[in-house]
């Protein structure tokens, strides 16, 4: 049975922005991808807290659009699990995170009941035979980066790669060991451009997107000096 490459993506733009060239490597050599985003969930809150301009980015319009096209560009197929982003979450009549900040703290006891359903929820997309990818989400990492990790240690599944999260610098995972895969870095630029609102917001420009995520991208001991960093456990050949 040919082996299917399933990326887990907290939010639309994570799996294209950190691994869209080992995707678009992969669909080039004839495998299948599916992307699975967990917090892609449509929110029609009208506090006036949702309105704060920092979660805004949440809901910015189009975003769906913006992910079909990058995944036509990497020749993904996706499919979302309807998850709403930790920044339009609510606690009761309350934001379950109240400030920026708050996103890369420890989680709040309210969130622990989400973890579960998470992983239920990624257990019904997986097959056995199927390779997992997830974000590394170490500690610092974004609440809903974390959220996706942890659900994942609920599931009984063996064969799992971390993945690198563009933009964030973050510590390696401890437990597991790099591997560099080379990749081509245009359509990993060109799909990750797709995601127009998010680069806007982040960086300002297409631009400046192309250049943060080539310097991320630079290793030199990739052919052609681009390559995506996977983690796999200490253990695993």
């Amino acid at each position: 049975m040919t082996r299917r490459h399933v990326i887990v993506s907290p939010h639309r733009d994570d799996a294209v922005w950190s691994c869209g060239g080992w995707i678009d490597r992969l669909t080039r050599d004839g495998a299948a991808c599916l992307v699975v985003t967990v917090f892609d969930g449509a929110c029609d809150r009208r506090e006036g807290w949702a309105n704060d301009r920092w979660r805004r980015g949440a809901r910015a319009p189009g975003q769906a659009s913006e992910h079909r096209r990058a995944l036509r560009r990497v020749g993904a197929h996706g499919v979302g699990l309807g998850f709403i982003d930790a920044a339009l979450r609510a606690s009761g009549d309350a934001p379950a995170y109240r400030e920026p900040s708050a996103l890369f703290a420890a989680l709040p006891a309210t969130e622990r009941a989400l973890v579960g359903r998470v992983a239920d929820a990624v257990a019904g997309v997986v097959e056995r035979g199927d390779r997992l990818y997830l974000p590394a989400a170490p500690c610092g990492a974004h609440a809903d980066h974390r959220i996706v990790r942890e659900a994942a240690r609920r599931i009984d599944f063996a064969d799992i790669r971390l993945y690198d999260e563009f933009p964030y610098a973050l510590p390696p995972p401890p437990g597991w060991r790099a591997r560099i895969e080379p990749v081509a870095l245009a359509p990993w630029i060109a799909s990750g451009q797709c995601y127009r609102s998010q680069v806007l917001a982040l960086f300002g420009s297409a631009a400046a997107f192309a250049e943060t995520l080539r310097a991320h991208a630079a290793m030199p001991m990739a052919r052609g000096g681009y390559g995506v960093r996977l983690w796999r456990p200490m253990a695993a050949s």
